[in-house]
């Protein structure tokens, strides 16, 4: 069978055409597939991976802060220092914040567990920045407070002359604690010969 010219380029060319498209199908089209799925994947990791490293940053910058919470404020004391540091931590942020206090006192002194827990009463004035202020020292404390209560009133209708009350509570350990606590005994799995 001898084909003429014109029939050898239309074979060529439907050769040829069909070559494209069976490359195209089965090995381009799988290649830009997985391609895009590997984006897609490396974009993941690189979230996860950002995510991981501020986990990282974040964990050194709260482990620090927590070692200095418990070296500021989580010790072995009694009722009266642990009220005394905070008795004087809340009049300083008071008066960093240029917030008047009008009187902190302790309210109850509670022991749970192998905490103790005293409650303050305290009562100030001034305006919303001296009160923001205030309570931003409250949050970013050195010793272990907690905002029980707050209510936040207007003095003057129409003024930035306000009111605030608030119950700050704190904890301790106690000194007796470990006197109180039984000697642990090891099991039988835990000793060995």
């Amino acid at each position: 069978m001898v084909l003429s010219k014109r029939e050898r380029y239309i074979a060529i060319a439907t050769v040829a055409a069909v070559g494209i498209l069976g490359l195209d199908r089965f090995v381009l089209n799988p290649l830009v597939s997985k391609n895009s799925q590997l984006n897609l994947q490396i974009d993941s990791c690189e979230q996860q991976l950002e995510k991981a490293r501020r986990l990282f940053k974040n964990s050194r910058r709260k482990s620090q802060a927590w070692a200095q919470m418990q070296s500021n404020g989580l010790r072995r004391k009694d009722a009266a220092e642990a009220e005394g540091l905070v008795l004087n931590r809340i009049r300083d942020w008071a008066q960093d914040a240029g917030m008047s206090l009008s009187s902190v006192k302790p309210e109850r002194t509670e022991k749970p567990m192998a905490f103790g827990k005293i409650t303050f009463r305290a009562t100030g004035t001034g305006g919303m920045t001296q009160i923001s202020r205030f309570l931003g020292r409250l949050k970013d404390a050195d010793v272990p407070v907690r905002i029980g209560e707050l209510q936040i009133t207007a003095r003057k209708e129409g003024t930035d002359d306000l009111s605030l009350q608030l119950g700050i509570s704190t904890i301790y350990l106690s000194p007796e604690t470990e006197k109180d606590r039984p000697i642990p005994v090891p099991s039988s799995q835990e000793v060995r010969p």
